[in-house]
């Protein structure tokens, strides 16, 4: 089995848009309203079945770079401008360093970080004199207490 490293651009995430007018509830609206977040795919069976009606709930294909909106705007049949809150079960991770996909910047490890110096080095060499030691130049050893 040989396996290869292939780039991701885009990634399926399911939405949900709480309190949508049931009138809207159609493959036709849902794929328009769902087309102003990404690539419509599949309506959730729950939504298609019309139970559970506290949110609509879709899958779209998003480009993993992409903004992903908290609200879209789209006009009714009338003409009006309707305001509709967006919620995602998940959302793609992108590291901003290097925009690939599966980690954050905060987690990247080729995130040059600042280097740190620990406080404990003496900055001068200093001569330690432990008991019962005896100290004769460079070298320190040890008092024979026999």
């Amino acid at each position: 089995m040989e396996f290869t490293w292939e780039e991701l651009y885009t990634v399926p995430i399911w939405i949900k848009l709480p309190g949508l007018d049931f009138k809207y509830w159609s493959l036709k609206g849902l794929s328009k309203i769902g087309s102003l977040v990404g690539k419509p795919f599949i309506v959730d069976r729950n939504t298609e079945k019309k139970i559970g009606l506290n949110f609509a709930r879709l899958l779209v294909e998003v480009a993993l770079d992409a903004q992903l909106p908290e609200k879209i705007l789209f006009r009714n049949e009338k003409g009006n401008l309707i305001e509709q809150k967006v919620t995602y079960d998940w959302r793609p991770t992108l590291c901003k360093f290097y925009k690939k996909y599966g980690h954050s910047g905060d987690d990247c490890r080729k995130k040059k970080r600042p280097k740190t110096i620990p406080n404990d080095i003496p900055k001068e060499h200093e001569e330690v004199v432990l008991p019962n030691m005896q100290t004769d130049g460079n070298l320190t050893k040890a008092n024979n207490t026999t």
